[in-house]
């Protein structure tokens, strides 16, 4: 094996009873353009991995200063709670 520990970590994820997945989140249509650092999207239940852009362009580990805004796919790592919070800190950020 080229990548023993990759593939390690993937098998681990599997099984795991964390539940933990590769997940993407839509960035709702009426989204205000926010910067990454002001969303503080930090949870011991999910890790932000990348953002997928309008125009399909990615931006890989998103920079504070990196503005997501609707039309955006949020790719996570996440357990079912972590997704769930991630959802429901976007939609609060629209209110």
């Amino acid at each position: 094996m080229v990548r023993p520990h990759v593939v390690g970590f993937l098998d681990e994820m599997i099984r795991s009873d964390k539940n933990v997945r590769v997940e993407e989140v839509p960035v709702p249509a009426n989204f205000p353009p926010t910067r990454v650092g002001d969303l503080r999207l930090r949870s011991p239940d999910y890790i932000l991995l990348a953002l997928r852009e309008e125009d399909g362009a990615w931006v890989f580990n998103p920079k504070v200063d990196h503005v997501i805004q609707a039309g955006n796919t949020i790719i996570a790592m996440a357990n079912p709670s972590g997704r769930a919070q991630l959802k429901a800190h976007l939609i609060e950020k629209m209110s």
